[in-house]
């Protein structure tokens, strides 16, 4: 961003610069269609593309005391780290203006949140301040954001739990390198649900599903993520305790792919940006 400043104080003797926070969240769920929705959502004009798409500042890297890349330690981000992901795109914004009917500038653009472990995926719930020593949490990510965007939009896509949790797991085979046997797989999904059963006699549903989900190569942890992520109404009942149910779109995964083109339209409609329906159908969205 710093180049931007520089650029703009020769050329226009401006010295600041904007910043966006997001307009829209998607918050969910992991191998549901997100990475094919943000392609989609891509050829929407007033939609201005982040250079990342999968930030994990909400749920990770803000309660994490040291982040290792490329064997440098790096210090816990802080929100203006995470606002300089939208840095390019609101310089976008900014110059980015049509005339209103009054006369008046406006800046149509914005910019989404898009990370779908957003709404359940939160391996240090622990260290956000009011959980500590708790078995669930009671502060997560939507508190902190109601407080920042009271207004915020999400959106939310939904698969078969049984198919998403087979995908995901596929997913975490192909990423740490062991093999997927459909014979193995079944039976830690039976072992799991039993040990599911025997928590929730001693806990609370939420202190079981919480519970901190750490990275390993072995094939029985990367199932539990994957299982997780499939219990959708644990994480979206704690979404809408927070946000009034009128900020949130839900959206079938299979409605989505069987139609790309009505659900943007859906999205778009949901969001309150404006679309022409002819360009919005010659995007040729199915070709995702």
């Amino acid at each position: 961003m710093q180049k931007i400043i520089d650029k703009r104080k020769k050329s226009e003797n401006l010295g600041w610069r904007i910043r966006c926070f997001p307009y829209f969240f998607l918050i969910g769920f992991t191998k549901c269609g997100t990475t094919d929705l943000f392609a989609a959502l891509s050829h929407v004009p007033d939609i201005i593309r982040p250079f990342a798409k999968e930030a994990e500042f909400w749920q990770k890297y803000r309660l994490t005391d040291q982040i290792q890349k490329d064997g440098v330690i790096l210090p816990r981000p802080t929100l203006g780290d995470y606002l300089d992901i939208y840095d390019e795109a609101a310089e976008h914004i900014r110059q980015y203006t049509i005339m209103t009917e009054d006369g008046f500038v406006y800046h149509p653009g914005v910019v989404g949140d898009l990370d779908p472990k957003t709404i359940w995926w939160y391996p240090n719930w622990k260290s956000i301040k009011g959980n500590e020593n708790r078995d669930e949490p009671k502060y997560l990510t939507q508190h902190h954001l109601y407080h920042l965007s009271k207004e915020a939009k999400f959106l939310i896509l939904l698969r078969n739990p049984v198919e998403r949790t087979f995908s995901h797991y596929q997913f975490f085979a192909k990423k740490r390198n062991f093999t997927v046997r459909p014979k193995e797989f079944h039976d830690q999904i039976e072992r799991f649900l039993q040990g599911f059963q025997t928590c929730f006699k001693e806990k609370s549903i939420r202190s079981c599903v919480y519970q901190p989900l750490v990275p390993s190569k072995e094939a029985s942890d990367n199932l539990k993520g994957s299982i997780i992520g499939s219990l959708y109404y644990v994480f979206i009942k704690d979404w809408l305790s927070v946000y009034p149910r009128e900020q949130f779109l839900f959206i079938k995964s299979e409605d989505y792919f069987k139609n790309r083109t009505a659900t943007v339209m859906e999205i778009l409609e949901f969001l309150k940006l404006k679309y022409d329906i002819d360009v919005v159908e010659s995007w040729e969205i199915s070709n995702f």
